[in-house]
């Protein structure tokens, strides 16, 4: 079986880890195996702070992947007038080196792998907190992998039931596996 974590091509992938819901033509595991906390990203000197509401970033131009599927209560942001709408993935560095050179504009990101490029390339841009959102991840299979996509969701389902499920999540990713932010989350590990 030839799994991957991204950019996929269903005639060489027959599974794909953590993939947001929405994406046609995918057969979903209905168990989240992790969760996309999607944070605002500015320049280091902008006057913002903290996130407390999309509202912030009126006057702000969005810069984002015209191939990545935004949670819908990013849609008015990045569909608006002026956003800047980068085509390659090959750099995903880009929104983040634009925002160093350019104030008033914001890009959305996860917050992890943001964080960890402050901290690793030195950029001159901050991730605001607390997350936007935290959205729910899946296992995906092709379509002609229907049945395994059932039995896996099967075994998932069972792990959740007895817990196991929340000790891998507390284990391995230091969170509960409904992190703050998720409708029943408490998220020990923001």
């Amino acid at each position: 079986m030839r799994v991957v974590c991204g950019p996929f091509d269903w005639g060489h992938v027959d599974a794909v880890l953590t993939v947001s819901p929405g994406e046609p033509g995918l057969t979903y595991v209905d168990v989240p195996l992790a969760y996309w906390k999607i944070a605002a990203v500015v320049h280091a000197d902008d006057p913002l702070d903290r996130f407390e509401s999309l509202d912030q970033f009126a006057a702000y131009t969005p810069i984002y992947f015209v191939s990545y599927t935004y949670p819908e209560i990013l849609r008015p942001l990045i569909e608006k007038q002026g956003a800047v709408g980068i085509s390659s993935q090959e750099d995903v560095m880009q929104p983040l080196r634009i925002l160093q050179s350019r104030w008033r504009h914001v890009s959305f990101e996860d917050m992890l792998w943001a964080k960890q490029v402050v901290r690793e390339e030195g950029l001159d841009i901050k991730v605001l907190e607390p997350a936007i959102l935290t959205e729910p991840n899946y296992l995906a299979f092709s379509p002609d992998l229907k049945g395994i996509a059932e039995s896996v969701e099967d075994v998932l389902r069972q792990m959740r039931a007895d817990g196991r499920l929340a000790e891998i999540f507390a284990r391995h990713l230091a969170e509960d596996i409904l992190p703050a932010g998720v409708k029943g989350g408490t998220g020990s590990g923001s």
